[in-house]
């Protein structure tokens, strides 16, 4: 077996080829080969009645007072569709399919391990169609960071919100 490409941890494998999407937390032990995730996620969902234009929308992404936009790169209504960011930003995310009742979006900010991140970091994500209208929102302010330690000695941290 090629130990480069799989780590164990506390009995859980932690496999190198899992798409880098993914963040391998098992039983507390992640892969730092694949992406060690320091930052937070914000998902909230889209109301029922509103629908996202599959060209044209916008979010705007902020960490405290730095904003990047990311535009909607649709392929159809029914497929998961992403947010183009700029390169190098750490931000991604995107808006997941139809389900049941709403759209859900999702970003995520992954900044360096060694950034400086804070109890009080502001955190926002702002739907914006192609008119300028809002169309959904989210703010949070960061509780806590957990730290998760991993298997070959990175450390991430994670923002915990109320």
């Amino acid at each position: 077996m090629n130990k480069s490409r799989l780590l164990i941890c506390g009995g859980a494998l932690c496999l190198s080829a899992v798409v880098a999407v993914v963040v391998p937390l098992l039983h507390g032990c992640g892969c730092a080969a694949v992406g060690c995730l320091t930052g937070a996620t914000l998902s909230f969902d889209v109301a029922d009645d509103v629908d996202i234009p599959l060209i044209g929308t916008t979010v705007s992404a902020c960490f405290n007072d730095t904003c990047v936009m990311g535009e909607l790169a649709a392929t159809s209504p029914t497929m998961a569709r992403g947010f183009a960011f700029p390169d190098g930003s750490g931000v991604s995310g995107g808006i997941e399919p139809p389900g049941a009742t709403r759209d859900r979006v999702q970003v995520v900010w992954n900044f360096n391990a060694n950034a400086r991140l804070a109890a009080g970091d502001r955190y926002s994500a702002t739907v914006i169609d192609p008119t300028g209208t809002i169309i959904a929102m989210r703010e949070a302010t960061a509780t806590s960071y957990t730290t998760v330690e991993l298997c070959d000695g990175f450390t991430c941290h994670r923002a915990q919100f109320p």
